[in-house]
């Protein structure tokens, strides 16, 4: 897992927080009561109680485009408790795989005292649905032109590893994506098999993102 990187700052939650609260202050002020609202991702998991501290009596919705965590990893926050119960504000929340599903449900079974079932949290008179709702993607903005044109660099690529076999990568510059463990498990491979030096390369493609994160 990544929670060595994990820091701990109670002045860094507070700031969470206080976001979350401008943003349910800005919503009251945009929407009536009774409308339904929409929460995206991690950055606005306490966006509901804040709204229903503001009176707010529509819908309010979450969906969570990263995975979420099981109850080892999860009880390691020292605000859990908070999460869970701005999560219990909501009325529908909506990730990516049922695995996912399966552990928000088992965290809150096992770190709460609210009723749980297959698909709903029952806590305090409120019931909040869990499902998962999977995005998918457009292909045809992934299929290449009819006739494509390899440019200098990739024949340049393929020309530096012809006759070897291709270990390839494509990821954003991202800690999550592990690249910095996938050259030590093959550089370790190259260790425990030489007889495969020579026959393979390794090609890693990363696109700069989130560099501030």
């Amino acid at each position: 897992g990544l929670t060595g990187k994990v820091r701990f700052a109670d002045s860094e939650w507070g700031a969470y927080v206080r976001v979350n609260e401008r943003f349910a202050a800005a919503a009251a002020e945009l929407v009536p009561p009774d409308a339904a609202v929409w929460a995206h991702d991690y950055h606005l998991l306490m966006l509901a109680a804040a709204l229903r501290r503001r009176g707010h009596l529509g819908p309010v919705g979450l969906f969570l485009h990263v995975p979420f965590p099981g109850v080892d990893a999860f009880r390691l926050l020292p605000w859990a408790d908070h999460i869970l119960e701005g999560l219990l504000a909501f009325d529908l929340i909506g990730l990516q795989t049922p695995y996912d599903v399966w552990n928000l449900l088992h965290v809150f079974g096992a770190l709460t005292p609210a009723k749980v079932s297959d698909d709903a949290v029952e806590h305090r008179g409120r019931r909040t649905r869990v499902g998962p709702f999977p995005i998918g993607i457009l292909p045809e903005t992934f299929e290449p032109p009819p006739e494509p044109e390899e440019s200098e660099e990739a024949t340049a690529l393929l020309q530096s590893v012809a006759g070897r076999r291709l270990v390839l990568g494509v990821d954003r510059l991202d800690y999550t994506k592990g690249i910095p463990e996938r050259l030590e498990a093959f550089e370790r491979f190259l260790r425990t098999f030489p007889e495969w030096r020579g026959q393979v390369s390794y090609v890693q493609v990363s696109v700069p993102s989130r560099a501030d994160v």
